[in-house]
């Protein structure tokens, strides 16, 4: 069937290929100065559901980004670096979290602030609803 092999290479179900056991959650988060506040506990909530992170260190001038890699070590994590801060024009900073996350090839992706938890509920249940 023409472009089935293309499609099968793109999906990672080509030859030689080992097909995911579930669909890939892709954590995307925009973070500016957060090591001291929630980043800590919201990573150690979720690092156990997702299977990769694509976050956006807006301008931070702690160690937040060195909080996430330690927090999320096993965890394929790629860090995006504003030396300034775009967050005065949000929208520009939103087109570039969606379009650094994408990149990925996620099939689902968990949009989160550097301060928000899920009830435990979520936890639980999170591989189910995204596998239906």
């Amino acid at each position: 069937m023409e472009g089935a092999m293309e499609f099968l290479d793109r999906t990672d179900m080509g030859e030689g290929s080992k097909v995911a056991s579930h669909p890939k959650l892709t954590l995307s988060m925009v973070m500016k100065n957060e090591s001291e506040r929630y980043l800590r506990k919201v990573l150690e909530e979720i690092r156990d559901y997702i299977d990769e992170a694509v976050i956006i260190d807006d301008g931070s001038t702690d160690n937040s980004a060195e909080v996430c890699l330690e927090v999320l070590k096993g965890i394929p994590v790629r860090i995006i670096r504003n030396d300034i801060s775009k967050f005065s024009n949000e929208i520009e900073l939103r087109k570039m979290q969606w379009t650094e996350t994408v990149k990925s090839n996620p099939d689902w992706i968990l949009n989160l602030d550097a301060d928000e938890v899920f009830e435990n509920r979520f936890k639980e249940e999170v591989r189910q609803l995204i596998s239906d």
